[in-house]
This record gives structure tokens, sequence and C-alpha cells, in this order.
């Protein structure tokens, strides 16, 4: 792997959180927390798309396929409406 420098400019509270890490011995460097926070966004976005190809698409796909499958929107608001309410009344 290449290394090339780069200087970015960070918020204040990024900058500072990245050298609260570096001091408590966590990281190495500033480098090793935007290295180590970019990997763990590939990860992320990594997952993101198995989820949409695995579940989504499949989803969408057999909705599409069969429309009837589907609760109507009307329904689903209202049930969500209702959990709300109960939710309020207990917390009330």
């Amino acid at each position: 792997m290449t290394n090339n420098t780069k200087t970015l400019e960070l918020p204040d509270d990024v900058r500072i959180y990245v050298e609260k890490l570096v001091e408590s011995g966590r990281f190495e460097s500033p480098e090793a927390v935007i290295s180590t926070a970019v990997e763990n966004m590939r990860l992320e976005d990594s997952r993101i798309e198995q989820w949409l190809h695995d579940e989504v698409m499949p989803t969408y796909l057999a909705m599409k396929a069969d429309p009837s499958r589907g609760i109507p929107a009307e329904e689903v608001f209202a049930e969500i409406k209702a959990g709300l309410e109960a939710r309020k009344q207990k917390s009330a």
C-alpha cells in the first residue's frame, strides 16, 4: 500500500476528538484514526449493499410481482398512530 500525503481541514470538534483518541493511546497517530474511520465506513457500506441485494431487492421484486402481499398504507399508519397514542398515554 502506498502512502500519499494529503492535508485535511477538519472541523474543530472532529480535530479535538481525533487528538483525544491519539493522546489516550488508542491510536498511534491522527492518520491511524482517519484510516480506521474510513475502513469502518467501507465495511458499513459493504454491509448495506449486501442487505440491499439479499433482502430489499427480493422483497421489492416479490411485492412488484404480487402487490396483494402488501399492507395498505392507511392500515400501517393507523397501527403506527395507535402505537404512538398508547405510548403517549402510558408515559402520562
